[in-house]
């Protein structure tokens, strides 16, 4: 006995997720399940989401028996697409999406690379506003949200800067909400080329269809703290602290790079 059942054809739905089966699903070709498994792999499967896109997608299906108390908490079945790289404009009002796609469950999630990280774009009277970049965002019908996330807030030729930030956006409120992690790079200040400023808080909520941002503490949090520096200030103890105990100082070490690189800018791999 080979334990194995081997199929031709069929329809896979994510009613799981709490989606209409007309909606979102799979259809199969050849596929085999490994009967003592509680999972099973199918190769070039054909995927459905009328929600999101206008033509059908092909890649490879991965489902598996887990117990779910509510449709949100699905992350079966999965399908990952072929195809690693999409645009697809308005994906919600305002908001346009490049990178890789795959369906987990209940979400659409969007990945990337760490080289070809994927990215949001937020649009206020079609001009952009805002781009985030990160390898993963987990699409919802309410929300976007995302972690280690590059987050660039456009203003005219300048802009508000911060390379790691956990990333949410309600679609109904058209509210977004940065917030900083443990991370020790979440932990940098914000860089404020507009008002050159660099500017350290934890969290920074926008109705992004009203004109003004809120820095605060966290949710929930008794006390925040927050504080806001020049770029051009310059504080003697704070720059030889920066030292430690190496023989040459960091920032002296960058500029003589960047001499010899012939550039104030250079890569860092």
């Amino acid at each position: 006995i080979e334990n194995t059942w081997k199929g031709e054809g069929g329809i896979v739905t994510w009613e799981r997720g709490g989606y209409n089966p007309s909606e979102v699903f799979a259809v199969l070709q050849d596929y085999e399940i490994e009967l003592k498994k509680s999972e099973y792999f199918a190769e070039d499967v054909t995927f459905t989401n009328k929600i999101y896109f206008d033509e059908p997608l092909k890649g490879v299906l991965h489902d598996k028996v887990k117990f779910n108390k509510k449709p949100e908490d699905a992350t079966y079945p999965k399908f990952d697409s072929y195809t690693k790289k999409f645009v697809i404009e308005d994906l919600y009002e305002n908001i346009d999406y490049e990178g890789g796609l795959s369906m987990q469950g209940s979400k659409l999630v969007g990945t990337g690379t760490l080289e070809n990280t994927a990215k949001l774009r937020i649009y206020k009277n079609d001009t952009l506003v805002l781009s985030a970049a990160s390898v993963y965002f987990g699409f919802r019908s309410d929300r976007v949200s995302s972690l280690r996330t590059a987050v660039t807030i456009k203003l005219r030729n300048d802009s508000i800067f911060h390379s790691n930030l956990f990333f949410t956006y309600r679609v109904k409120f058209k509210e977004l909400t940065l917030l900083k992690s443990d991370d020790y790079s979440s932990q940098a200040p914000y860089s404020n080329s507009y008002h050159k400023v660099d500017m350290n808080f934890d969290q920074l909520t926008w109705r992004m269809d009203e004109d003004i941002m809120t820095f605060s503490a966290p949710r929930g949090a008794a006390i925040g703290y927050a504080y806001f520096e020049s770029v051009n200030y310059f504080n003697y103890n704070k720059f030889m602290n920066m030292m430690m105990l190496d023989r040459a100082h960091p920032l002296v070490s960058l500029k003589s790079f960047a001499n010899k690189y012939g550039s104030d800018e250079f890569p860092v791999n």
